[in-house]
């Protein structure tokens, strides 16, 4: 048995739950952040970060619907949500923008922002459904 064969034989029985990628630039191959896919079950849960010089470019947008692309084309995802602090208005705008909608805020419920007063800051939580996200294509 090869090496791939054992591989793919694994993951055929297990399944990868947790997908997770560097980003970088195509041009450079300059490292500008990391993004995340992860299942559970028929739905799936997307994040990103990037670095500060590369914010307000596009990027994020990009990347979100990278993500929810792979979630429902390539993962066959019924379900795609997304969570960020309260305060994070640059996150909760691209997953508007990227067609998702905030189901809830959960009160004092991670960590505070960097720029916050606060002791811990609300959470927002976001969603698309496949046929949503189909409506928008």
């Amino acid at each position: 048995m090869t090496l791939t064969h054992y591989i793919v034989t694994k993951v055929e029985k297990n399944p990868i739950k947790n997908y997770n990628w560097a980003i970088t630039l195509k041009d450079s191959a300059q490292l500008i952040g990391g993004c995340s896919y992860d299942v559970n079950g028929t739905c799936g849960e997307i994040g990103w970060i990037l670095h500060r010089d590369f914010w307000q470019q596009g990027y994020g947008t990009e990347i979100g619907s990278a993500l929810l692309e792979f979630g429902f084309v390539t993962l066959n995802s019924r379900r795609i949500i997304a969570e960020c602090n309260a305060e994070n208005i640059g996150s909760w705008r691209i997953m508007e923008k990227i067609g998702m909608r905030r189901e809830g805020r959960f009160l004092d419920a991670m960590p505070p922002h960097k720029k916050s007063d606060r002791e811990y800051n609300d959470a927002l939580l976001y969603a698309i459904l496949r046929r949503e996200w189909e409506e928008e294509q």
